[in-house]
């Protein structure tokens, strides 16, 4: 299984469910799932596909899941570069992960404008693409790839399956993972509790609060 697959599970189950809660705004599952459809045709279009890692550097937001979905679902993975981090600390991950499509937002592209040869804004991936094919993913397709300082101090890329991560949420017992569960979103997009905050709760049908700003806990 794949996480884009466990994902469609629970769309299906449960389309009118809350899936993100973001301030005043509630999202359901299929709502989701469609802004993500939409923003995956839009991303094969820009060449997204099986082995293609995806630059993400957004807010937190619904607009940062539905990419993070939209790739997916494009067959892609992606790696997630903070906007809280120094100029530098993205030049590295981007040179170090090959980086080749950035999805920024209009106030953040800036910053990445110089460091990959393609920048896309996340309002050009809004347009409805017709007749676009899903391609198939497996488990043994890169997800993502997670940076981590190391012991060195330098940045090293950790590239995730789905396999990987769909092992990680399914059948263990150090959480409750369920439906009538809500889970906050509050870890930096740079740490690999962010992955665990937000599909922990997407492929167990639950609800993931995303806390809004740079606060990076909960108050």
């Amino acid at each position: 299984m794949t996480l884009v697959e466990l994902f469609a599970e629970r769309v299906v189950a449960a389309p009118d469910a809350v899936a993100l809660a973001f301030g005043e705004r509630r999202v359901s599952y299929g709502e989701l799932d469609g802004l993500s459809d939409v923003m995956a045709a839009r991303l094969s279009l820009a060449g997204v596909g099986r082995g293609v890692l995806v630059g993400v550097h957004m807010q937190r937001g619904v607009d940062l899941v539905a990419v993070l979905l939209g790739v997916l679902k494009a067959g892609g993975a992606y790696t997630l570069l903070d906007p809280d981090f120094p100029a530098e600390r993205l030049a590295t991950v981007v040179t170090e992960a090959s980086v080749g499509l950035v999805v920024s937002s209009p106030d953040l592209a800036g910053a990445v404008d110089a460091l990959a040869a393609d920048v896309v804004l996340v309002d050009a991936l809004r347009e409805p693409v017709a007749g676009w094919v899903p391609p198939v993913v497996g488990p043994e397709d890169l997800a993502c790839v997670m940076f981590t300082s190391g012991s060195t101090g330098r940045p090293k890329g950790v590239a995730a399956p789905h396999r990987a991560l769909v092992g990680t949420y399914l059948g263990q017992d150090y959480a409750d993972f369920g439906p009538d569960e809500v889970f906050l979103q509050c870890s930096p997009v740079s740490w690999d509790g962010f992955a665990l905050e937000l599909f922990g709760a997407l492929i167990h049908g639950a609800a993931c609060a995303l806390q809004p700003g740079r606060v990076r806990f909960p108050r």
